[in-house]
């Protein structure tokens, strides 16, 4: 018969035996100790200590005492009542007090600023030395990946932000030797030696896990010149182009001056006054078209750019060692006459100098006073002028707008697709005034977080089976969970359940994540 183990706690010598599941997470793992019955049981903050013969012992310093409560055995009724004890390992403490600081900040055409930038390992490190912990090991943590994090906007624990960094890049949170270790989902050590084990286990493949990972970013931005069209508000409050009017002179707006509009009824003058060569709606790209380069869908109406974006991707360098600047707003460009002396007007690529708004949510420029050309007949005509600004396309069949998307097939999949959301990045085509895109540096971050979520569903088989002692300490990318069990004449086992959570009567990961959320959010 396999050796007894021994579980040791300051206080509790005279223990009748323990039995701990060790999971993953910021959720402490429980240590269940029963001892004789006491009167009193008054325990302070200690170690708790599981040895078996020459296998290293697990420990668990910082380890909280919560309550105790009397156990009657039902078989035997009339056995004295024995006591549980109910001790905590130290990530108890772990949501307790707050984490400041904000990181990955990009700017508008998603470039990461280097005065912000720090990838998921060190922002890993700030949280465990925010906690407190020593010697914790994060070696494994990607440092590709840059999760924007911003705890300054609410309060937030060091152990919840460290939660949710780990899930943000498939990483697990582990205690092994008493030591905090990072390490990324499918990673880790294999099943215990065969020749200790004390039941047999049985490989399984399940088929919850996921056929293929996609990477969903935000919206693509596109950046380029935009034509504009003369638009005039009609006495019924319809916005028009200026020849479908229905306040149009009857010699057209050619002999009108626009600081008098002597042609127009002086009832209907206010709406000329108001909007005619001031108001100019975007109609298209500056050839014509309508779809804009790169786009991978055809665009069909110009209400798919609605609404427009308020920035650039272009800007003001302030600081180069930083990747930072000054985002500018829309600006326009065209042929227009500049108010001087004589019957001139600009080139088209002009910059209109004059103050001027833009209603965003229906691509209307509107100028604070009249844009107008002279032609060589001494004749008004509208503006030739260009919208510079970003966008995003909406799908022609409305069910959402053009935006970064990746995929990768998992092997043995079968449950549909797994969908992960990260807004920080999205595709940028900037075609004018100059062209680039950030296309290659968003498919390598996206294709980071692929790589890493799918090592998480690898064909590796579910296993669970005990064994005599403790061949193995603590959790890891593979080893989900350990249940650790000694006693008076019982036998000293581990339960390793391998890929999945199998002790049914532990809450499980998933479950343990939404209480932590709930508890986040509170």
């Amino acid at each position: 018969m396999a050796s007894q183990g021994l579980f040791s706690f300051p206080g509790l010598a005279d223990n009748l035996g323990a039995e701990m599941v060790l999971h993953r997470g910021i959720t402490p793992s429980v240590a269940t100790v029963w001892i004789p019955r006491r009167q009193q049981v008054d325990l302070n903050i200690g170690t708790m200590q599981w040895t078996f013969g020459s296998d290293p012992p697990v420990v668990f310093s910082g380890a909280v005492p919560h309550v105790a409560h009397l156990k009657q055995d039902i078989e035997f009724p009339k056995r004295p009542p024995i006591q549980k004890v109910m001790i905590y390992d130290r990530r108890i403490n772990w949501t307790k007090g707050s984490i400041r600081g904000e990181y990955n900040r990009r700017n508008s055409a998603g470039t990461l600023l280097n005065e912000y930038k720090n990838n998921a390992k060190n922002l890993c490190i700030r949280c465990l030395e925010t906690l407190g912990e020593i010697g914790y090991d994060v070696s494994a943590v990607p440092t590709n990946l840059f999760p924007y994090v911003n705890w300054n906007a609410s309060k937030v624990s060091p152990g919840h932000a460290l939660a949710w960094i780990c899930e943000y890049v498939s990483c697990t949170i582990n205690m092994v030797n008493d030591v905090v270790v990072i390490t990324p989902y499918g990673t880790g050590a294999s099943m215990p030696a065969a020749g200790r084990r004390a039941t047999q286990d049985v490989d399984v493949y399940p088929k919850t896990r996921p056929s293929q990972i996609r990477v969903v970013g935000s919206p693509t931005v596109f950046q380029s010149k935009l034509k504009c069209a003369g638009r005039g508000i009609d006495t019924d409050g319809v916005r028009r182009s200026l020849a479908t009017l229905t306040y149009k002179p009857a010699s057209g707006w050619s002999y009108q001056w626009p600081m008098a509009f002597g042609g127009v009824a002086i009832a209907n003058r206010r709406y000329a006054f108001e909007s005619v060569f001031r108001w100019y709606q975007v109609i298209g790209q500056s050839d014509g078209s309508l779809t804009p380069t790169n786009c991978p869908e055809v665009v069909t109406d110009v209400r798919q750019y609605w609404p427009l974006l308020p920035d650039l991707m272009t800007g003001t360098a302030l600081n180069s060692s930083l990747d930072q600047f000054d985002s500018l707003p829309p600006y326009i460009e065209g042929k227009y006459w500049p108010r001087c002396d004589h019957p001139i007007n600009t080139p088209t690529t002009a910059a209109y100098t004059g103050d001027f708004t833009v209603d965003r949510n229906i691509g209307m420029v509107r100028t604070n006073q009249p844009v107008f050309q002279i032609n060589t007949g001494g004749l008004i005509e509208e503006a030739e002028l260009y919208l510079i600004c970003c966008y995003n396309v909406t799908k022609a069949d409305r069910t959402g707008k053009i935006r970064l998307e990746r995929t990768q097939a998992v092997p043995a999949g079968g449950a549909g697709e797994l969908v992960l959301y990260r807004p920080e990045l999205f595709y940028g085509y900037i075609q004018y005034p100059s062209t680039t895109d950030n296309v290659t540096a968003m498919n390598t971050e996206a294709d980071a977080y692929l790589t890493a979520f799918a090592a998480r569903y690898a064909v590796d088989p579910v296993k669970d089976a005990e064994y005599d002692g403790f061949p193995i300490s603590g959790t890891d990318g593979k080893i989900a969970q350990l249940t650790f069990s000694v006693g008076r004449n019982r036998v000293c086992t581990t339960r390793v359940s391998q890929n999945e959570e199998m002790n049914i009567f532990s809450p499980d990961f998933k479950e343990r994540r939404r209480r932590e959320i709930v508890e986040a959010s509170a």
